[in-house]
């Protein structure tokens, strides 16, 4: 039986066969918006050049020094783009660690390197996995293997080596930084012009005036408590996929949103008031909407709805930044959305419901 001409519906979700990719249209966006991703890109380009610089110099003095010595050394882009993401670490580490020194001594050089650490990953991670960092690899591992010879020393190789590396670098860590950039403005714009779409359909209390305050703050404690599940269901959907996100995955994701704003409002009262308050938001966040299919079929609804007329960056790093801005925008606004839904009187139970 050939699966793929079964309807939809006679057949589980998990065996269907993969949408169609859809050709986007190009992406002609009006001259305000054009110059402002522009503008974005260029910015993105200038603050990338001085890394860029000191890891083409390190990773192609290194592989050429290599590959001088060694005929048979092969430079592979691999190799180079794991010298980059190693090169961009480090950077980070000695830039916190000597601030943190200069202002608090050794204790502050600790805390200033972790802190680093701790925000560098997420721009290491976007690096590598939006492609920045295997295109870099190419471009730096085809310049660098052209200007060296195989076997004419390792001095030698080493100092065409880190000449060609630097030049590589700052051109193609300037290319791609202005690609990801312009991705990133085209995303927020995106994304932001969601939210007044997103909560034109919200629910609004109902009652007396005294009734109404009351829901209102209701309603913004749990939009509060939703938000962070929003962002984080946002990046497991928003593709138009299939794939379910497990039971276990949306009641984990629910407590520890709601866990997290509990402990928040508690910290006003010390460590107590932390753990009170985040053991206080669990539980809710298990009993509430974040947990449910239905809070994840809304955000991937209000994702997919946002990214229908995205057209065609021209570059697949520019768009998959885009649409990943975009997508965790549009996943906290649906987030708040929902949880403030959740309070409102439209969404009580009957028994629950006020009366006049």
């Amino acid at each position: 039986m050939n699966i793929e001409k079964l309807p939809q519906a006679q057949y589980p979700a998990a065996k269907r066969p993969p949408a169609p990719i859809k050709e986007l249209p190009k992406h002609e966006p009006g001259l305000i918006r054009d110059i402002v991703e522009r503008g974005a890109g260029v910015v993105g380009s200038v603050m990338r050049v001085p890394g860029s610089l000191i890891s083409g110099l390190s990773i192609g003095g290194y592989q050429g020094a290599r590959k001088g010595a060694d005929a048979d050394f092969e430079i592979t882009p691999k190799s180079v783009a794991t010298g980059l993401v190693a090169s961009s670490a480090l950077q980070s580490l000695a830039q916190g660690a000597i601030t943190g020194y200069l202002l608090l001594g050794p204790v502050g050089s600790a805390l200033s390197a972790g802190k680093e650490i701790a925000q560098s990953s997420v721009g290491l991670y976007l690096f590598v996995k939006g492609g920045s960092a295997v295109e870099m690899g190419k471009q730096m591992a085809g310049d660098i293997d052209a200007k060296v010879s195989g076997g004419e020393g390792g001095f030698r190789g080493g100092l065409r080596g880190a000449g060609a590396g630097a030049i590589s670098a700052v051109r193609s860590g300037a290319s791609t930084a202005y690609q990801e950039n312009r991705g990133a403005a085209s995303g927020v714009l995106d994304g932001l012009a969601e939210i007044p779409r997103e909560f034109k359909t919200a629910r609004g209390p109902g009652g007396k005036a005294w009734r109404q305050a009351l829901t209102v703050a209701a309603g913004a404690v749990g939009a509060a408590m939703a938000l962070p599940a929003g962002i984080v269901m946002s990046l497991f959907k928003g593709k138009a996929s299939e794939t379910e996100v497990s039971a276990p995955i949306r009641y984990a994701t629910g407590a520890a949103s709601a866990a997290l704003v509990g402990a928040a409002a508690g910290s006003v009262f010390g460590p107590p008031g932390i753990i009170v308050g985040g053991a206080i938001g669990a539980v809710i966040g298990l009993l509430g909407p974040a947990s449910k299919k239905e809070f994840v079929a809304g955000i991937d609804e209000s994702v997919n709805r946002a990214r229908a007329n995205d057209g065609d960056m021209g570059s697949a790093i520019s768009n998959g930044r885009r649409d990943l801005v975009q997508k965790l925008i549009v996943g906290t606004t649906a987030g708040a959305r929902q949880g403030w839904d959740a309070a409102m009187p439209e969404a009580m139970s009957p028994s629950l419901e006020p009366t006049a």
